[in-house]
């Protein structure tokens, strides 16, 4: 969902002391174009509706602060899926508030190159990418494939995905780790196996290692 939203000490084209101010209804600007295109569209708006405009490059989710404090005014097309904590956050200080939805359907999907479909079969199913994820491996990540997520400044919960690659890498180390102290402990035991033996003769461990390795009898006869 793309949403606008405002700090509370406006009204925009609803509140006529903006028209006669020289205080600028200052609306921020982020790093994608869909983006860029509202926020120029909605001040070309105020424009035409007698308002000053000044456009400020923020920082996605830090731009909050400003409006809560005043210092921004309007921010077009926040995504919830990025943004909806620090929004609501912001909405309860009360300082800032919703002004509803841009009325823009917007997609967010995965996307990959049209010759991915050859090298991983069964996209666009995500299950495909569990049977080839060398496909999408770097020499970093390599046999697993590499997730990259947004730009670090759109928020979102990228952090959750990382975890849940680490996790799979830590699960592989753990494996290997056992695997490796297996083989390691069965080479050792054969190699004793073969020149010392396992076991002392029979007849001594009847007998008992007592006497046979220390000479002296440990229990009474």
């Amino acid at each position: 969902m793309r949403t606008i939203i405002a700090a509370s000490a406006i009204s925009l084209m609803a509140y006529p002391a903006f028209s006669d101010s020289s205080d600028p209804i200052k609306l921020t600007l982020h790093d994608w174009s869909g983006q860029l295109i509202t926020t120029t569209l909605m001040g070309e708006v105020l424009k035409q509706a007698g308002h000053n405009v000044e456009y400020v490059q923020a920082d996605y989710i830090a731009q909050f602060a400003g409006l809560e404090t005043g210092d921004l005014h309007v921010a077009m097309e926040l995504w919830e899926t990025t943004a909806r904590e620090a929004m609501d956050a912001s909405f309860a200080t009360g300082n800032v508030v919703s002004m509803g939805e841009t009325g823009m359907m917007a997609i967010e999907e995965w996307w990959y190159p049209a010759y991915m479909a050859d090298r991983c079969p069964g996209l666009p199913n995500w299950e495909a990418l569990k049977d080839c994820p060398e496909a999408f491996a770097t020499p970093e990540t390599a046999p697993l494939g590499r997730y990259l997520g947004g730009p670090v400044t759109w928020g979102g919960f990228d952090d959750g995905m990382d975890s849940v690659s680490q996790l799979s890498v830590q699960g592989i180390g753990i494996a290997a780790v056992l695997a490796w102290s297996v083989i390691a402990s069965m080479i050792i035991i054969l190699i004793v196996k073969s020149t010392t033996g396992l076991r002392v003769d029979p007849t001594v461990e009847e007998e008992g290692l007592d006497i046979s390795t220390h000479g002296e009898t440990n229990y009474r006869q």
